[in-house]
């Protein structure tokens, strides 16, 4: 492209470079044919790698795919410019995007009712003939509006294999699913859905919800009876209202709903007098699962307005905050609910709207709640407050229950029943896989049906994942067994008895016994046949493991090598020199060494761009593999950077600080910090995150979950009986509907095990939403 114009075009200066074109039309096709790259490479999360190839740092990759304006405009640039012809040409990708939005208008417009199907087959199928995605997005978009017919019209015009089709048309297909029976489920699910306010009558429109009965805890004497309810109760929710002043919030009035129509009234100015009342009352909240909307909040405020609370109090309160409703809602909400609107962030006030079909009143909350005796106004809106959290659960409660929602293609309802079981619900799935004695477990992998544990009692085990048996015992090492990786049925170890060995996870065999390193193999990484392992005699070693030769021997670290990642092209390790080294295996010669950091290096990850490596220095740092160069150090943590995984752009990191931190390795940005009072209360061991978790372990006995998104605390997976008195989790592996745990105790406090969680069970689903997971004395006996 004409240099004089690239500045025109980053600065999204549209007026200018529409002049431009009006003058010298030629310039255009090459401006189109830049941006249909950039549109292209853009959709596939690859806009730093693209940036990097014209040149650009990394910070304009995010400016780039930010150039809303300039795309906008590119159909009008082809109209006025007499370019429609020569768009095929011109910018192939950009005219696929041009169909696609062309296709979904009219497949809306049909299953709305606006148009027959006779015109609808007409204005899409020159469009679909020749692309097969656009066929599968018709007809998938076909099924979801309960077009069945139309679909099968589709399928059949263009034998599209059935591996292809949603369940749910399959089934029509063959039969399972009658034209009447669709007919009759539609009828049902517009019968349960939520009336909106046009289908009202005046009278509907005009009721309130009933008003709750109010009592009132205001003495010693309320405060023990209150407890007692509280110990014999299942689930309450819980709210507070405050006064706020120039300097700090204040709690007034605590609102503890035991059912819709059944509120407690907490009147903190009545106790505060005498607080050890207020902290009775948090001792007994251990009892009942306690339901709640931006709990975080709330507890900073009690924190702050009772300092004599003591945080191991709150630590036992077992909350679902309906916060994490709120992201369920924003993905799947307008399948169950009408009046669910447009994704975004939201509050209760909104959250009632949407769920339940509700006005909340809010002109009270900014009321002096100091002020006795409360307004009926006040009463009203604080009980209903709290009691509309109950309301929201139940009506949601309700919508996951049933076996299967028509409101979801089933593919859909699959993830979303999943994703729920993860969230909320009591795991009834669950195994403990006993083995290893008293010993550490030192690795673990977790891949399909299989389970593989690495111990330092020189042993590794194969368990099942689905029926928690330990299929076979793979013994040969000498030493304990510190490192491994596994592919399939292939398992490679790495032990303190300075060799590798390559196993059948299959039969048990022993492959092949890898001998070259003289001292404790302390790292490895799997790519293919090929294997890197790093050791403490400060070299790494390539192997084939299908041969068992050693390929390469890659020398230059001055000390043990603790980590060492390996794509297939490039090595990467990082050892106790302080050092992170980019290696060229085949010609075995380092091409960069990394010397930023000032203290061992302790973990790395490495996608093919970035280089990213943690430090006992407490910074993590982002370098570019092809220049060696620092491009951010990512400061926050204030200790060692145990563990950290690195997908796209997004990194997330767990800190011997007790904190995890997710960041943005484009930007250096932190996005969000895991903490707060549900946080880890020692050393981070390990994490795994994806699109929507991230789940994190710790030598505090918990496993976590947060939301990827907005970096709250969901609930605790896991609970060891031991945690505070020396139960430690020390690997976790998960995929999308199982978890395992490696727990135990360095002290014997608790025994070494397994602990598998399977959040793929219907039966989950079936009981109530609940925030214990897994408290492992219920399976320890």
């Amino acid at each position: 492209m004409e240099t004089f114009l690239l500045p025109l075009f980053f600065a999204y200066e549209v007026v200018l470079l529409e002049r431009v074109f009006k003058e010298h039309p030629e310039y255009l096709p090459e401006v189109l044919k830049f941006m249909d790259q950039f549109v292209s490479i853009g959709d596939r999360n690859e806009q730093y790698i693209f940036a990097r190839l014209h040149g650009y740092e990394g910070d304009f990759a995010l400016e780039l795919y930010n150039a809303k304006t300039i795309r906008n405009r590119i159909s009008s640039w082809l109209n006025d410019f007499d370019l429609m012809g020569q768009i095929r040409s011109i910018c192939p990708y950009m005219f696929k995007r041009r169909r696609q939005k062309h296709v979904e208008y009219t497949t809306a417009s049909f299953t709305t009712g606006a148009m027959p199907s006779e015109n609808f087959r007409g204005m899409i199928e020159d469009d679909v003939d020749d692309d097969p995605d656009l066929r599968q997005n018709v007809i998938n978009d076909l099924v979801n509006a309960f077009e069945l017919e139309e679909a099968v019209y589709w399928v059949e015009r263009y034998n599209i294999p059935s591996d292809n089709l949603p369940q749910y048309l399959k089934d029509f297909m063959s039969g399972k699913i009658s034209k009447e029976h669709l007919e009759t489920h539609e009828s049902q699910l517009e019968a349960a859905s939520p009336a909106t306010n046009e289908q009202l009558s005046p009278e509907a429109k005009s009721s309130d919800p009933p008003v709750p009965e109010i009592t009132y805890c205001r003495c010693p004497d309320e405060v023990t009876n209150l407890r007692c309810k509280l110990s014999r109760s299942r689930q309450v929710a819980l709210d507070m209202e405050w006064k706020v002043t120039h300097t700090q919030r204040r709690v007034a009035l605590i609102q503890i709903a035991f059912s819709e129509t059944e509120v407690t009234f907490v009147d903190v100015i009545a106790l505060r007098t005498d607080p050890g009342e207020i902290v009775r009352i948090a001792d007994a909240l251990r009892y009942p699962v306690i339901v709640a909307y931006g709990f975080k909040s709330d507890i900073e405020t009690l924190y702050k307005s009772f300092p004599g609370i003591p945080e191991n109090s709150i630590e036992k309160w077992k909350v679902l905050d309906l916060c994490s409703l709120s992201e369920m809602l924003k993905k799947y909400g307008k399948r169950f609910f009408p009046c669910v609107g447009r994704a975004g962030t939201f509050g209760l006030q909104k959250m009632v709207k949407m769920v339940l079909n509700l006005d909340m009143d809010k002109t009270d909350r900014m009321s002096n709640w100091e002020s006795r005796p409360l307004t009926r106004e006040q009463e009203l809106y604080a009980a209903r407050d709290v009691t509309s959290l109950l309301s929201v659960l139940a009506a949601w409660e309700a919508e996951v229950r049933s076996p299967y929602s028509p409101g979801l293609p089933l593919e859909e309802w699959e993830a979303f029943r999943i994703e729920t079981n993860w969230r909320f619900y009591a795991v009834k799935s669950r195994r403990v896989l006993k083995g290893h004695d008293d010993h550490v477990i030192t690795c673990l992998q977790f891949s399909g049906h299989r389970i593989v544990s690495g111990s330092d009692d020189k042993t590794l085990k194969v368990w099942s994942a689905i029926t928690g048996k330990c299929l076979r015992t793979l013994t040969g090492h000498t030493g304990a067994v510190w490192s491994s990786q596994m592919s399939g049925s292939i398992v490679v170890s790495g032990s303190t008895d300075r060799t590798l060995k390559v196993w059948d996870a299959d039969n048990g065999d022993c492959i092949h016994t890898l001998v070259g390193h003289t001292s404790t193999v302390r790292c490895m990484h799997l790519h293919g046949n090929k294997v890197v392992s790093g050791s403490r005699d400060t070299s790494l070693r390539m192997w084939d493991i299908s041969t068992g030769c050693c390929l390469h021997v890659l020398q230059g670290h001055r000390a043990a090598v603790r980590c060492v990642q390996y794509d297939g092209k490039l090595v990467v390790s990082g050892a106790y020199d302080f050092l992170v080294k980019v290696w060229k295996p085949e010609t075995e010669t380092c091409l960069h060494t990394l010397s930023e950091h000032t203290n061992r290096v302790y973990s790395l990850q490495f996608n093919g761009v970035h280089v990213v490596s943690g430090s006992l220095d407490t910074s993590i740092r982002v370098s570019d593999v092809e220049t060696g160069q620092c491009k951010h150090t990512l400061v926050g943590h204030e200790s060692l950077t145990t563990c950290m995984e690195l997908k796209g752009n997004i990194l997330v990191s767990g800190n011997a600080d007790s904190t995890v931190k997710v960041w943005n390795v484009l930007t250096g940005q932190c996005l969000q910090t895991l903490s707060g009072p549900n946080k880890h209360q020692s050393a981070v061991t390990c994490l795994q995150f994806n699109s929507n978790f991230v789940i994190t372990s710790s030598d505090d006995g918990t496993v976590k979950l947060w939301d990827v998104r907005t970096g709250e605390f969901i609930r605790n997976l896991v609970e060891l009986s031991s945690r505070g008195a020396g139960g430690v989790v020390w690997k976790i592996k998960a995929d999308s509907t199982k978890l395992v745990c490696a727990v135990g105790s360095p002290h014997g406090t608790e025994e070494t095990k397994l602990l598998v969680l399977d959040f793929d069970d219907e039966r989950n689903s079936a009981g109530h939403l609940s925030v214990l997971n897994f408290v492992d004395s219920q399976d320890s006996s």
